[in-house]
Parts: structure tokens; sequence; C-alpha cells
């Protein structure tokens, strides 16, 4: 029998007004299978998820908004210890991240 796998929810902004360029504090993933993320943003931006690599954070994946609005974005596989995200323009944000270990 397979052991059961571990839900573990991780907010990384709430409600909260991030600058143009800004990023979030590292989301550690070193242990993680799967990932869902729920992204709320208040005006147009993309949202880049990016992942530490040889110590530097490099773009993975974006998810771009051209107005308000919510979605959800499912990363099914992912080698990588830590991940941050980044906005490309002001808004107000929320991410919270959803992982199945």
């Amino acid at each position: 029998m397979a052991g059961l796998m571990r839900f573990v929810k991780k907010v990384v902004w709430d409600n909260v007004s991030v600058p143009a360029g800004g990023t979030s504090d590292p989301v550690d993933v070193s242990k993680v299978d799967k990932l869902l993320i729920f992204v709320k943003v208040s005006a147009a931006t993309t949202i880049t998820l990016q992942v530490l690599s040889d110590g530097t954070y490099e773009d993975y994946d974006s998810i771009t908004f051209t107005a308000a609005g919510q979605n959800w974005w499912n990363i099914w596989s992912l080698a990588a210890d830590y991940i941050r995200f980044k906005t490309s323009a002001a808004a107000t944000i929320t991410i919270i991240v959803k992982m199945k270990t």
C-alpha cells in the first residue's frame, strides 16, 4: 500500500501591494510532488514562477493577466528546491501555493 500524500498550503502574498519587478520570499518545494497555485491580481501583470538554480533564480513559467482577475496554475513536476514569484507590473496580489508531498 502506497503512503498517503500530505497536503500543505503556503500563503505567499495575501492581498499585498507589490511594486513592478517585486519578488516574493522563497518557498521550499524540495519535498513536493505537485503544485497547485492560486493567483489573484488587481491589475494587468505577468506573474513569473522562478526556480533557484545554481544559486540564482531563473524564470521557469509565467501566467499573464490582461486585467484584474484570478486563475489556478498547475505545476505537475518541478526539479527545484526553492521557488519564488515575480510580478512585471505593480498590483495588489494574492498567491497561495498548495503542495502535495
